[in-house]
């Protein structure tokens, strides 16, 4: 977008002097609003407090709609590279490559476990929580980026340990033989008969 230069700069004014950006062909009125709360065309020195605050937002929702393009067209790139690159490789760097990243993949998975374990063991805070571990899988609560999500972990012990501070009644590990299969067939398990009581 095309921005118009203001006369005054900002060393003679001490504020930034910046003009309202408008589309490239056409002329700010002075004055003329651009429905997202400030008058396009107006030097922002020019503007009321309203305004102003009204004219950063517009720029900060500008400035992040750019930044998601620009990643978006950063990860088209690099998959363009990683495959040219692919294509190029011969058949055993192909095979090295594929193991590389299986390894890589079952190492995060491992590390990933580990994680979710560590932040079970936290939240229970001394309890004996090894029936429940046995029973919980990982990737729950994992956020999209694959790391632990804390608040997903807090309410499940919420959910586990309500005030009396020892595991809901009836619930036995998986491993044991006995009770449900997992803690969420437990937990559908008790809202069926609850909804059924």
């Amino acid at each position: 977008m095309d921005e118009e230069e203001n006369v005054g700069t900002e060393a003679e004014t001490g504020t930034p002097t910046e003009t309202v950006q408008t589309k490239p062909g056409t002329t700010p009125v002075q004055g003329q609003s651009t429905g997202s709360g400030f008058p396009e065309g107006t030097p922002v020195e020019q503007m009321t407090l309203d305004q102003q605050a009204a004219y950063w937002r517009f720029q900060a929702k500008k400035d992040v709609g750019l930044r998601k393009e620009q990643a978006n067209e950063l990860a088209r790139l690099k998959a363009e590279l990683e495959e040219r690159r692919r294509n190029g490789m011969s058949d055993s760097e192909k095979a090295i490559a594929d193991a590389y990243a299986e390894g890589a993949a079952a190492a995060a998975e491992t590390l990933q476990t580990k994680l979710v374990h560590a932040e079970f063991r936290a939240q229970a805070k001394g309890r004996d929580i090894g029936p429940i571990l046995s029973g919980v899988d990982p990737k729950r609560f994992l956020d999209q980026t694959g790391d632990v999500d804390q608040e997903k972990v807090a309410s499940f012990f919420k959910a586990m340990y309500p005030d009396s501070g020892s595991p809901v009644a009836g619930f036995k590990s998986p491993a044991s033989g006995s009770g449900p299969s997992s803690i969420s067939a437990y937990i559908a398990e008790k809202r069926s008969r609850g909804a059924s009581a």
